[in-house]
């Protein structure tokens, strides 16, 4: 057992402790800590709010904690029951990877250790963009919570919900943009020198074409990405073979005619 005296040695030392029992212990924390906060937040929930004969609040009258808790219940039980799915997933997660066939992974530490924020980020967001589409006099707050606790534990789902959210107000997306294809070679075949011209669709203005592995000489690509032109390259193969012809797009989008071309020397 090393002296864990120094601080050399006490990082030896948590380097021997197995990062799976911090996790979990790390997660047994939050469920205390929230335990807490939901013991303060159920004692402090009965705020006596002074009205006046109209049944208006005084809200001059009230404390800071109270005014706080009455306008923003709704979303402070969301973050929690939302750090609540994040803990949940994160337990989760230590009990499914342990075993020798599936062991731990400490790549995912900090998934963990994030994940109780995440979680209540998600909530506090869920539980607010929920409130602005739902009609107030049809929201049911168990449903809200129960929905904040999902999302706090599936990320997934909880990116979704944005996505379908934010599809309200966003310009759909072209889902028929057309992609790079070639469709012909108008000289199939040739010698270095010799004029060549590939057809096709969606061929970028910066596009790479070439033949045999060699980009073809002087490109010209047409302005609407439907060929590109250019003089046969020198090729160090034999007479009359048959050859690929490539064209890529920048991003390294890329599409082969498989022996598209015969070179003839």
């Amino acid at each position: 057992m090393p002296d864990c005296k120094t601080v050399s040695r006490i990082e030896e030392c948590l380097g021997k402790i197995p990062r799976r029992r911090m996790i979990f212990l790390y997660d047994v924390l939050w469920v205390l800590i929230l335990g807490v906060v939901a013991w303060v937040l159920i004692q402090k929930n009965n705020c006596i709010l002074p009205t006046v004969p109209d049944l208006k609040i005084v809200w001059s009258t009230v404390t800071t904690y109270c005014v706080l808790w009455t306008k923003y219940k709704l979303l402070f039980n969301c973050m929690w029951f939302g750090a609540l799915g994040g803990v949940a997933v994160s337990l989760k997660g230590v009990y499914d990877h342990g075993a020798s066939a599936d062991p731990w992974k400490d790549d995912y530490n900090l998934w963990h250790i994030g994940r109780p924020v995440s979680g209540a980020i998600a909530g506090l967001i869920a539980g607010l963009l929920l409130y602005v589409i739902v009609p107030t006099d049809k929201l049911s707050h168990v449903v809200l919570y129960g929905v904040a606790f999902i999302f706090g534990m599936q990320d997934r789902a909880f990116f979704d919900f944005l996505s379908s959210f934010a599809a309200r107000f966003l310009p759909p997306r072209n889902q028929s943009a057309p992609t790079l294809q070639v469709t012909a070679i108008a000289q199939p075949q040739g010698k270095a020198g010799d004029a060549v011209k590939i057809t096709g669709q969606s061929i970028d203005r910066n596009a790479i074409a070439r033949i045999g592995g060699v980009k073809i000489g002087t490109p010209v690509i047409a302005p609407d990405g439907t060929s590109i032109s250019g003089t046969v390259p020198t090729l160090t193969v034999e007479k009359d073979k048959k050859v690929d012809v490539d064209v890529i797009n920048p991003g390294g989008r890329s599409i082969v005619l498989l022996e598209g071309f015969k070179y003839l020397g």
